[in-house]
């Protein structure tokens, strides 16, 4: 039938999760060491004065990168929902090389890290 169905986890690929949890809680490590860490003080204070002088040109590219990650991503999908009908033909090699290049940006982890689609429910 056309409902989607859960996919049960393949535990052999769980190595690749806990490589990621494992790096997301060594950096959460390192950034409390260097706020706690006198000198790591110092520089956190000098990124902070330096992010007020830069707040203005900051929020500025925060706008324009958000409206490029939002683009990327649309065209993403689309293509990727295009591939996925029934009868589809294949897309213009160049804008298939495009698409492509640009995949990272759907923020897939599942397809990015090895064993993070067992992080989350999957369905097919």
């Amino acid at each position: 039938s056309g409902l989607k169905r859960c996919v049960e986890c393949d535990f052999g690929s769980l190595g690749g999760a806990w490589a990621l949890l494992s790096v997301a809680g060594l950096i959460v490590v390192f950034l409390v060491a260097s706020v706690t860490h006198p000198k790591g003080r110092k520089q956190w204070a000098a990124v902070g004065a330096w992010l007020k002088v830069q707040e203005d040109a900051i929020i500025s590219l925060n706008g324009k990168l958000g409206v490029l990650v939002q683009t990327c991503q649309t065209v993403f999908l689309i293509a990727a929902n295009h591939s996925n009908t029934e009868g589809a033909k294949g897309l213009p090699p160049i804008f298939g090389q495009l698409v492509f290049s640009l995949e990272f940006l759907a923020f897939d982890f599942g397809a990015v890290f090895p064993g993070a689609g067992c992080l989350a429910p999957r369905f097919e």
